[in-house]
């Protein structure tokens, strides 16, 4: 009480004129100083209010887009449209939006019901591949590569960056199955939907049984153009009934694949189309070693389907480069990557013919141009060989 009642030291803050008496008597008594109305409390819930959404509101503002939504962000860093006009020629929603690896992709996306993978040490060259309506998938002697290409639709070797070396000397034979249930949603679909499931489902074994683990860039990178030489085009309309859906399985000729409404046989300085747009023609022309990786652009302005054929000297035939894997045949939606073997009559090219770029030109009267442009590459962060079953 002595110190309360003292005047207060010089050195220390204090409130002067203290009366110890009227500060008892208002402790004792418990009167509020001052209650709060309707009014008052509305003005402090508004004050409570904007100091939380005054900052949250600065944060969304100045925040970088994508940062706002992880989801999104994720998406938007690994969705990648392979089908873009200046990629393709032609655009495919539906591809676009399934191409997506982000976070838990492989949860949503479709899976084989069932799914078999042995090593392949024939020594045999020779790939096999069939993607049927049925839902089955089988491949024979088919390297770790030639499977990630054809699950995310790369249209050169040059778009697949940090694979480990085993992924194209290891081969393997393979067999899946989707269950019925999916077969019968399949057969409603068109076959480039159709096809583009059957990606999505070797994108889930690959991330299953060769626990898979890519991401994509975008890289400025040397491209041909494909356009139209300066006589016109050599192309033939064809005559095929166009693509239906996959369940129909409208008729083709032998190795065209008449389940798919387009198709392409391969051999080295060898290439026969039935039923396709230039579009896949250059998808096609991509993979041809003689491109060196460089991946072809469609701008054409053709329309419509033909038929074609091709024949020129591969380049290893010229001293140039060394050969590819053996002949490939592909059969069943989706496309897949081409392969190199003999010629279809079991003889070798004539070393003096045209090279494929001549050729091109001369027989089909279509034109490849060099270019840069911007190009879609899947980078492997990891991948191991799978466990046989």
């Amino acid at each position: 009480c002595e110190f309360c009642l003292a005047a207060p030291l010089a050195c220390v803050s204090g409130v002067t004129g203290a009366d110890l008496k009227k500060r008892v008597i208002r402790i004792m008594t418990e009167r509020p100083a001052l209650r709060l109305d309707a009014r008052r409390k509305a003005l402090l819930a508004f004050a409570a209010f904007l100091a939380i959404a005054v900052p949250v509101g600065f944060g969304l503002a100045k925040g970088k887009p994508g940062q706002a939504n992880p989801a999104q962000s994720a998406s938007s860093q690994t969705v990648v449209n392979y089908d873009d006009p200046r990629l393709s020629g032609q655009s495919n929603p539906a591809q676009n939006a399934a191409l997506s690896e982000a976070g838990d992709a492989n949860a949503t996306r479709p899976k084989f019901e069932v799914a078999s993978i042995k090593p392949n040490r024939s020594g045999d060259d020779k790939m096999n591949l069939m993607m049927s309506p049925s839902g089955r998938f089988s491949a024979n002697a088919m390297s770790a590569k030639t499977l990630i290409e054809l699950a995310y639709h790369l249209k050169s070797d040059d778009q697949l960056v940090g694979a480990p070396s085993w992924v194209n000397t290891e081969k393997f034979d393979i067999e899946a199955k989707a269950d019925d249930a999916f077969v019968q949603k399949m057969r409603k679909m068109s076959f480039d939907e159709g096809g583009q499931q059957m990606r999505l489902m070797v994108q889930s074994l690959l991330a299953d049984r060769f626990n898979l683990k890519a991401s994509r860039e975008t890289q400025e990178r040397p491209v041909y153009v494909l356009v139209v030489a300066k006589n016109g085009p050599k192309l033939t309309p064809t005559k095929l009934p166009p693509p239906g859906q996959m369940g129909a399985r409208p008729p083709g000729p032998p190795g065209h694949g008449g389940s798919v409404g387009e198709g392409v046989r391969m051999r080295p300085g060898q290439l026969t189309c039935m039923g396709v747009a230039t579009s896949f023609l250059a998808e096609v022309l991509s993979r041809q070693p003689e491109l060196a990786g460089r991946i072809v652009i469609d701008e054409t302005g053709l329309k419509g389907r033909y038929d074609g054929s091709l024949k020129w000297t591969p380049e290893f035939q010229r001293g140039g480069m060394a050969g590819g894997p053996g002949p490939t045949e592909v059969s069943g939606p989706g496309g897949a990557p081409g392969g190199n073997g003999q010629a279809a009559d079991g003889t070798e090219a004539d070393a003096s013919g045209p090279s494929i770029f001549t050729a091109l030109q001369e027989q089909l009267g279509l034109r490849l141009k060099p270019a840069k442009g911007p190009v879609e590459v899947l980078v492997i962060d990891h991948i191991e060989p799978p466990t046989p079953n």
